[in-house]
């Protein structure tokens, strides 16, 4: 039984940890069930309504604190975002309208962003990398689900808001939303293509800003690196702990092509399952769209025609 006085914490997933009171101390030890905060929980400028606990259960913010920037919140996502359930609870069941509280479409998309691009580059040192690219993938939902329109038109016209190797995955996961949507697949398979989209071109992050702005051919070793780039994300992946195969097909198969003139496999391949198809479609309509050194961004009908 827990102490008198313990605060249970919520978190996703499910776990047993070892509670503390604001100083820090353990006090017991119970398990909780509950959601773990996200960056879509926390509104700018706003006070918080709830204390807000790290990863090692240490208090980070007390309620009523107010988040000044975006960098704040990406700060607090890093570090873990818990709050007690009995907080948790009490706020699912005010009754109060919190309209103002609401995320932006721009503002959950630029802080996902954010978030994909820390994640990527640092992917293979990442604890539990799978569950925090979903993190990521909600966040994208949720801003689809807000305003489709909003969300599809920032592919356009919210180009600056990260590096292309990351803002091209996020790009292309919303373009898949779409279509997904438009289908009426299952939530998890959206779930699974939307996360391959934002981590098929993880193994060759470093160098994909500088390969979209040549305006010169590439050199046999960077044609070879483009080649084989599915197979090395994958393997990058799953050195990461992501072991989802399905996720993994999808990031493998991204560049192949229905008569076999894709990479890496090519007519050697197994046919392609529609989520393949649908995430070669995506990812090469949001690479024709995209603002490169020698043209502007491409209006978006002629570029679709051609996918």
């Amino acid at each position: 039984m827990p102490q008198r006085g313990a605060r249970r914490f919520a978190l996703l997933p499910h776990a047993i940890i070892s509670t503390r009171q604001a100083t820090g101390r353990p006090i017991g030890r119970c398990i909780v069930d509950h959601k773990r905060l996200s960056m879509s929980d926390i509104a700018i400028g706003e006070p918080l309504p709830w204390d807000i606990y790290g990863t090692d259960r240490k208090l980070l913010l007390r309620k009523g604190h107010i988040v000044e920037n975006e960098r704040q919140i990406e700060a607090l996502v890093a570090r873990g975002l818990y709050v007690a359930a009995t907080e948790a609870q009490a706020s699912r069941r005010s009754d109060v309208a919190r309209v103002h509280e609401l995320p932006s479409v721009l503002r959950l998309l630029n802080l996902a962003n954010n978030r994909l691009e820390k994640l990527l580059y640092s992917a293979t040192g990442e604890e539990a990398l799978d569950a925090k690219v979903l993190e990521v993938v909600h966040a994208l939902r949720q801003a689809c689900d807000m305003n489709p329109d909003i969300a599809l038109g920032c592919v356009l016209l919210n180009q600056d808001a990260a590096s292309y190797a990351v803002r091209h995955g996020t790009d292309t996961a919303i373009v898949a939303w779409n279509i997904l949507r438009a289908l009426h697949k299952p939530s998890e398979e959206i779930d699974t293509v939307m996360a391959s989209a934002l981590t098929m071109n993880v193994s060759m992050l470093r160098i994909h800003d500088q390969l979209q702005n040549r305006t010169t051919p590439l050199t046999d070793q960077e044609h070879a690196l483009v080649r084989r780039h599915p197979r090395d994300s994958v393997e990058l992946l799953r050195q990461a702990g992501v072991h989802d195969e399905a996720w993994l097909e999808l990031v493998l198969h991204h560049h192949e092509n229905d008569d076999g003139s894709g990479y890496p496999d090519g007519p050697d391949g197994p046919p392609l399952s529609q989520n393949a198809r649908i995430l070669a479609i995506a990812d090469r309509y949001c690479a024709r769209i995209v603002r490169r050194k020698y043209r502007k961004t491409l209006p978006p009908e002629p570029p679709c025609a051609k996918c």
